[in-house]
Parts: structure tokens; C-alpha cells; sequence
């Protein structure tokens, strides 16, 4: 179903631009960073600065893009009851809505939305929606952390589909293509409660699955080379996994072969974000301390331009709950802190993978974000 054009509340608002960086972006990108509030923020960065551009109103979480359409999908949050300072979805997970932005105007509109109007939560479409990936211009899958299902997307023609059920204690945290298998119909979920990772086709039939022992919250496939990186959320690490082209095929057995910290010390931690760059030379750890006082915050930088990580260096940032990090054209990583209510961005060393400091952005409406989209 169709609804009314989103409002856009363009505002001007000064950041806080570091001397650290002499250096010019060769390129501009729009990013749209979620929030535990009523808006969406839509900001540019380009040369040295990160420029708010404005907002779309509505409750927000989770965000995915698609550059061949400018649409973004975004998922309702509700506004509830907080803790520490920060909303918990729980209480409002049988009104969730899927929402299709589209961005080519120049007002945003909703060009679809999916709501679940289901007393009780699994038997809705939608089911606490906490990750969307956009397959292509026409269908979205959307991974339900509650309830344990995916839910496949025909923003055409309105019809929605839920994949097969694996157990009572499945958690949906990620939906990821094969992006090395050209031509692949599947992809991968994965699959927190049980700790695995699934493939499904497009009908979400349940085709194969990756067992693990650990909690799984992201997968990130090596672009070029034979691997993979798995976030473990609970044990503050990520695994190093050898992952064949075409696994989603059936062909070739992943496998671990290292584990690896995502904090320079053992102190409690549950990262967030994987990120590797587009020639897979550098990857980036992102992580929340759970609200430990006193308890200093890094993103980690990794060589991986052989696929095995090689430690170049810890980086300290600001707060201590990085909810989201996200790289902007392999140039800039901008961090989403969700307690301290900041987005910081780092200019990346092209040959060294190192972080240098640009933009703080804080504001008395930027409550709590949770997510950072490139568009």
C-alpha cells in the first residue's frame, strides 16, 4: 500500500570539522543514519566536511540502500519505554513496518510499506525486522531478530513470504548476498539463536546451513579471496573462516581457522560492525562496552589483503557503545555512538588503512542512533 510523502525538516546545524586532515575526498556520497527517535538524518560528505542535509520523520531503526533505485528501506522502532537511556524494541514488535523510500525526488516519499498487524508476533510478516537488504529493484528481504523468520518483499506488487522456520529459538540478524557466486539466486542468513548461518533462496526455502557454537551476529564475505569473517557477539571476537566461492551453490565446505579480539583487552564487549573495504586490503571492528563505566571504546584496523588479519593498530573513540559503523566509499568510516547521542567520521589512510578524525555531529534532536546507511 501506498502513504503519504514523508515530511522533510531541512535544518542547518554547524559540526565540528578536525584540523587533523588536510587532505580532499575525491568523491561525495549521501548517507542516511537511523535513529531510537522519530527521525532519520540524511547528511553529505564531501572534501573535509559532513554536512546535515535534513530529516525524514517517522520511527526508525535498521536502514538498507539501493544505489539502482535510491531506495531506502527502513524498519519501525516505536517509541517505548528506555533503558539506560536507550529504547527497547521488545515492547512494540507486533507494529513494525517496512518501509520503501524513495529517494530520486526531491521530497522523499514512501513508495511502499508492510505493517504487521498480528496480535501475536510470529504470526506477522514482520517480526522485530532488525536488518533489510535490498536484492534487487524490486524485492526486499528483511532479517526478523523475533520470531525467527525472514521476510521476503515484492515492493511491485505488495505480496510478502516468510521463509521456513528452523526452530522456537531463532534470531534473524543478517541477511547477506553471495557476492562472489555471479548469478547466485540465494543468500545467506544468519542465524543468532542458533548460532549459524543459512542459505535460502528466493522463495526462503532453507537450502543448507554453517553450524556453529558461538552467537553470530555479522557475516562479512573477503570480496576477492577465500574468506570470511564472522562476528561473535557474545565473546567480544570474530572468526577468520575459509569460505569458498559459491558455497550458497553447495560447492566447497567453510571452515574456522582463527579467532581474533575485537578489544585490545579481555574486558566485556559485544561488537557491533565488520567492515572490509571494497579491494579487501583493510577490515574494521566496531564495538559497544555494555555500559561498562570507565571502559575506553576502539575500532580495530586489519590487514587482510590475504585474507588472514594482521593487527595494524587499536583506535580510541569517543563513548563507550558503538552501535554502528559504516565505511563511505573505502574514504571514510563514520561511527554511530547511541548512548552519547554522537556520529564521528574518520578519513581513511588509503595505504596505511589508519584513521584520522574529521567530523563530530551532535544535536538536541539526534536521539540514540542506531544505524548509518550509504546511499
Amino acid at each position: 500500500m501506498r502513504s503519504q510523502p514523508a515530511l522533510v525538516l531541512p535544518f542547518s546545524v554547524a559540526s565540528s570539522a578536525d584540523d587533523g586532515d588536510d587532505g580532499m575526498l575525491s568523491s561525495q556520497a549521501t548517507v542516511a543514519v537511523a535513529t531510537y527517535s522519530e527521525l532519520v538524518f540524511l547528511f553529505t560528505i564531501g572534501k573535509r566536511q559532513l554536512q546535515l542535509l535534513g530529516t525524514l520523520q517517522a520511527p526508525f531503526a535498521e536502514a538498507s540502500a539501493a544505489k539502482e533505485r535510491t531506495l531506502l528501506t527502513v524498519r519501525n522502532n516505536c517509541v517505548c519505554p528506555t533503558l539506560n537511556g536507550v529504547s527497547d524494541a521488545s515492547c512494540c514488535i507486533s507494529s513494525m513496518n517496512a518501509l520503501a523510500f524513495n529517494l530520486t525526488t526531491s521530497r522523499p516519499s514512501i513508495e511502499f510499506s508492510l505493517r504487521s498487524s498480528a496480535p501475536t508476533c510470529p504470526s506477522g510478516p514482520l517480526c522485530g525486522a532488525i536488518f533489510t537488504y535490498i536484492v534487487n529493484s524490486s524485492l526486499i528481504a528483511v532479517a526478523n531478530y523475533i520470531g525467527g523468520f525472514v521476510t521476503f518483499v515484492d515492493l511491485w506488487t505488495g505480496r510478502s513470504w516468510l521463509s521456513t522456520p528452523i526452530s522456537d529459538v531463532s534470531l534473524m540478524h543478517q541477511v547477506v548476498p553471495d557476492l562472489r557466486c555471479r548469478g547466485s539466486d540465494r543468500i545467506f542468513a544468519v542465524d543468532a539463536g542458533n548460532f549459524s548461518v543459512l542459505t535460502l533462496d528466493l522463495y526462503g526455502l532453507v537450502l543448507g546451513r554453517v553450524q556453529h557454537t558461538k552467537r553470530i551476529r555479522r557475516l562479512t564475505l573477503h570480496p576477492q579471496l577465500q574468506f570470511a569473517y564472522l562476528l561473535y557477539e557474545e565473546d567480544g571476537e570474530f572468526g577468520v573462516w575459509h569460505w569458498p566461492d559459491c558455497v550458497s551453490l553447495g560447492e566447497g565446505v567453510p571452515y574456522e581457522l582463527t579467532v581474533w579480539q575485537t578489544l585490545p583487552t579481555r574486558e566485556e564487549n559485544k561488537p557491533t560492525s565488520l567492515l572490509i573495504t571494497r579491494d579487501g586490503r583493510f577490515l574494521y571492528t566496531c564495538t559497544r562496552t555494555h555500559y561498562l563505566p570507565n571502559i575506553q571504546n576502539y575500532v580495530g584496523i586489519f590487514n587482510v589483503s590475504t585474507g588472514n588479519p594482521l593487527l595494524m593498530r587499536w583506535v580510541a573513540i569517543a563513548g563507550n557503545n558503538t552501535r554502528d559503523c559504516a565505511l563511505i566509499n573505502d574514504e571514510v568510516l563514520m561511527a554511530a555512538d547511541v548512548e552519547s547521542n554522537v556520529l564521528l567520521s574518520f578519513r581513511i589512510d588509503e595505504t596505511t588503512g589508519d584513521l584520522a578524525p574529521m567530523n563530530t555531529f551532535t544535536h538536541a534532536s539526534f536521539g540514540h542512533p542506531t544505524m548509518i546507511v550509504p546511499l
